[in-house]
């Protein structure tokens, strides 16, 4: 019986150690899965500040457009002016977007971007006399040493070299037109 006794814990002592080199072994893998994680999860966390940004952005560029300001200078302009207001406001809440450009509307230097409501501005100052039309000159030739051929003369010419020699007419047409110094 004493051997038997003394068998049986060396088998559950083997039988344990089996174990926690197993358990051992798997908390291995799990740490070194978890540190392949750690950059992956830097990337997500960056890629979600990079998407808050252009969403941010991107409601920032359709409400400005909304007011009717489409030069990218001026929405360039007004979004830093509301990123230096954010950074004074510090720990406080900072105004969103929206009432924030409510408030430069009425400011000297900014409120030139926003468009007016008020036509009255527009219509106060008297519009430009329109100039008088140009008179036609009498004949289109007046003042050129030669005639300028008819429209017409020059598509009949161009029809009969087509009829008589087909397919050269247009090598020819353009000869002709060179000789007469019309086309160089």
């Amino acid at each position: 019986m004493s051997d038997e006794n003394t068998a049986a814990p060396t088998e559950n002592a083997k039988m344990m150690r089996e174990q926690i080199r197993a358990v051992t072994q798997q908390r291995d893998e799990f740490k070194a899965r978890a540190a392949a994680l750690e950059p992956l999860q830097e990337q997500v966390s960056a890629l979600q500040t990079q998407l808050k940004t252009v969403t941010t952005r991107h409601e920032q560029d359709l409400h400005l457009t909304g007011l009717g300001i489409t030069s990218k200078r001026a929405q360039r302009v007004l979004r830093r002016e509301y990123q230096a207001e954010i950074a004074e406001v510090g720990d406080n809440e900072p105004p969103a977007f929206a009432d924030y450009l409510e408030t430069l509307k009425g400011d000297q230097v900014f409120g030139v971007w926003f468009p007016s409501d008020a036509p009255a501005a527009a219509e106060a100052a008297p519009a430009p006399a329109a100039p008088a039309p140009r008179k036609p000159a009498s004949s289109p030739n007046a003042g050129t040493d030669e005639p300028k051929p008819a429209p017409t003369s020059l598509a009949n010419q161009y029809s009969a070299l087509k009829a008589r020699h087909g397919v050269d007419a247009g090598r020819m047409m353009l000869e002709a037109l060179k000789k007469k110094g019309l086309v160089r």
